[in-house]
């Protein structure tokens, strides 16, 4: 094959790739049931009321109390798995609303628990 053969042979190759690349392709896009939506709304909407808790000052003064960054509680909530989300979320819908210190401190322990677990604290390390 010589040298102007050569060139001509990678041209065409190139051509037919770069047009076979550029051709759009189609998007295809399936329905979603509205249980799979309603799902994802109402774990989002879950995540969002465990983190207001965490943020309430008096957990915040708690978990500081305990040794904990109130910012590695947060960042522990939004990797929290949806089965411990709907678990802890569970827990605070069980709190009777602006009651109760004892409730507070064990749904604070419970935090700290999930977060000594998934290895963000060592709170309970000589236990």
């Amino acid at each position: 094959m010589t040298h102007g053969n050569f060139k001509r042979y990678v041209c065409s190759v190139l051509s037919i790739l770069f047009l076979v690349t550029s051709i759009p392709n189609a998007a295809f896009a399936g329905m979603i049931p509205n249980q799979q939506l309603a799902a994802g709304n109402a774990l989002e909407q879950q995540r969002e009321e465990v983190r207001e808790f965490v943020a309430r000052k008096d957990v915040q003064e708690e978990l500081t109390a305990l040794g904990v960054e109130p910012h590695a509680a947060v960042e522990r909530v939004d990797s929290m798995t949806a089965e411990e989300v709907a678990a802890l979320h569970g827990k605070l819908a069980e709190l009777p609303a602006g009651e109760g210190i004892l409730e507070t401190v064990v749904l604070v322990l419970l935090v700290l628990i999930l977060l000594d677990v998934a290895g963000v604290t060592d709170v309970f390390s000589g236990l």
